[in-house]
């Protein structure tokens, strides 16, 4: 594996390119951010049609999603896209300790479990069973949509997994 920065790979768009169709505005295939509806079976969204809140007939705002930054993986781990449904992320990560993270819905100290971040409420955080339950606050909507997101924001990589290649610069510092 050889590691490179993250101007190098912004502008290779090869290696965000998602096989799936956007079921809203039919872009095919999805480029960059993929946004997989964990309430309507096989419903993938675009970047765009994600930020603009985009409904369709069966599909409302205030739904959960998997967010997908790269093809073929979440939060750092290789998936297939059959195994993101809502019942095997839940399982999956029923013992997920979210230290620091209070849930704005129940007031909990930490999050045990799913995530979920809200994509309209600044720096807002519900746990599994406020999702569940459907709980709202002064700020919080039924209609905001919830990102799962794990502890984790910094990708670990096996230090047996780093390859050294070519020179990076002389050290101008």
């Amino acid at each position: 594996m050889l590691l490179t920065s993250s101007a190098q790979r912004s502008n290779n768009d090869d290696t965000e390119i998602h096989k799936v169709r956007c079921g809203l505005c039919g872009t095919s295939p999805i480029k960059r951010d993929r946004y997989k509806c964990l309430n309507c079976e096989g419903l993938d969204m675009c970047g765009r049609c994600f930020a603009r809140r985009k409904e369709s007939g069966h599909h409302k705002s205030g739904h959960a999603f998997a967010h997908f930054k790269s093809p073929g993986e979440l939060f750092d781990r290789a998936v297939n896209d059959n195994e993101v449904t809502f019942s095997n992320l839940k399982t999956l990560y029923a013992n997920e300790i979210h230290e620091s993270i209070n849930c704005n819905g129940c007031n909990r100290g930490l999050i045990k479990g799913l995530r979920f971040k809200c994509y309209s409420c600044s720096n807002y955080n519900l746990c599994q069973q406020c999702v569940d339950s459907g709980v709202t606050t002064q700020s919080h909507k039924l209609s905001h949509s919830l990102i799962v997101v794990m502890r984790r924001t910094v990708l670990q990589i096996p230090v047996e997994d780093i390859q050294i290649s070519n020179q990076c610069g002389r050290g101008a510092f």
